[in-house]
């Protein structure tokens, strides 16, 4: 475990990753306080328990649930929150977004006015970072952040690319967050990586990104997501080997590598092919000439989501841009071997051929050169699956937080200029 010797001020919205970070952070014992909206600590007080038994309330808070970190470090607002919540399920998801932006210049501000008082780095996740970063300009106190996305201008670079190449699904691709944001925001999101001290990220990817646009890679750490376990409800689903179905889940947009798989895939030698899209479909879609083997499932539900997952043959997702890529793991705990590209953070978690392949973004024939050999050799397909669930199951989120607060520390002694 770290050495506890440095305190921190952590600040972000939201519920990330089930709050792993404050999580890690504390049990590193450098967490000093955690600025965030509405988390819901049910030790809290008799107050807190009875609300979570609440009819309207409990499933907004089931998602906020913060464990482990003691009341007097979480300093949560709440009334925003639950604001832009309601906002957005009854009126308009725009209107929602310019609240939590509210929320988050506001809040950030307290978040710095904390680190300023105390004398403390500011740790905060990106799309939270800007305002506080700017008021910690010139204090000489260290501004780290949790680079959770590649940085937007690689983001606009590699899209605009793609525009270029693949003008069929331009309509796609300019629906993409990193256009569709203004000029004064994408400058914001851009600007605080710019600002940071040090970054914390979860991808040799991301890494690359923020190296390219200037910063500098000493003071830049990784520490890979870890995997949740599968429910336990679907244990009794009973894989079908009646086929070869390939499965792809995720946002049904080209920046994920959708026509570039299902190119792939045309090429196979594979009888009883099925290519299985799913997933939401927020932006204009359209495979031109889809073949009679491609199945294209929008907005499933979760339960058909791991009932997929596990009467699937391989698991492919070929992205373009991924700051890491949860569905790898969640695809190699339920038993399939992944096929990945260099731009996901699968680079930093499988071993080539054992648990998986990496191939370059774009690159049709060595997507289809890996499926076929997974249709061809049903046994070495096997194999790798089983690799994949292992080093799945090894990967825990309390193995996460642990390299985590491991990280940070060794961070700190970087930006301090403190070496052991």
């Amino acid at each position: 475990m770290a050495v506890k010797r440095y305190k921190v001020v952590l600040f972000h919205i939201g519920a990330w990753h089930r709050y792993e970070v404050p999580r890690a952070f504390h049990e590193a014992g450098v967490l000093h306080t955690f600025v965030t909206t509405a988390a819901y600590q049910p030790h809290r007080s008799p107050f807190y328990r009875m609300l979570g038994r609440a009819p309207l309330a409990g499933g907004f808070l089931s998602r906020r649930v913060l464990p482990d970190v003691p009341p007097a470090k979480v300093h949560a607002t709440w009334g925003p929150d639950v604001l832009a919540t309601t906002i957005h399920r009854a009126i308009s998801h725009s209107r929602a977004a310019n609240i939590n932006r509210e929320q988050t210049h506001w809040l950030g501000r307290k978040a710095a006015a904390m680190a300023l008082g105390r004398g403390l780095p500011l740790v905060c996740y990106y799309y939270s970072a800007y305002t506080p970063f700017r008021i910690l300009e010139g204090s000489g106190l260290p501004r780290i952040i949790m680079q959770c996305h590649p940085h937007p201008a690689s983001c606009r670079r590699i899209l605009s690319e793609e525009i270029r190449m693949n003008p069929d699904w331009k309509d796609n691709l300019l629906s993409e967050h990193e256009f569709l944001w203004g000029d004064a925001y994408y400058r914001e999101l851009r600007d605080q990586a710019d600002r940071a001290d040090g970054a914390i990220v979860a991808s040799d990817f991301t890494k690359r990104t923020l190296v390219e646009n200037g910063f500098p890679p000493e003071k830049i750490r990784i520490a890979p997501y870890g995997a949740h376990p599968l429910p336990e409800w679907t244990k009794s689903i009973k894989p079908k080997r009646d086929g070869f179905k390939v499965l792809f889940i995720g946002n049904l947009r080209q920046r994920k590598g959708v026509s570039y798989l299902i190119d792939a895939c045309r090429g196979l030698n594979a009888p009883g092919l099925k290519l299985i899209l799913a997933g939401r479909c927020a932006a204009p879609f359209e495979v031109k000439n889809a073949p009679d083997w491609l199945d294209v499932r929008k907005d499933v539900s979760t339960s058909e989501l791991w009932n997929l997952y596990k009467t699937c043959d391989v698991f492919a997702v070929p992205s373009l841009i991924e700051g890491f890529g949860q569905v790898y793991w969640e695809a190699m705990a339920a038993g399939l071997p992944i096929i990945a590209t260099t731009n996901t953070g699968a680079v930093d978690i499988i071993r080539e051929g054992r648990e998986g392949f990496i191939v370059g973004i774009r690159d049709v024939n060595a997507i289809r050169e890996r499926l076929q050999l997974l249709h061809d050799d049903p046994q070495r397909r096997i194999e790798m699956g089983n690799a994949a669930e292992e080093l799945a199951m090894q990967s825990s989120w309390e193995r996460y937080r642990k390299v985590l607060g491991e990280k940070l520390v060794d961070l700190l002694d970087e930006l301090y200029g403190k070496r052991d």
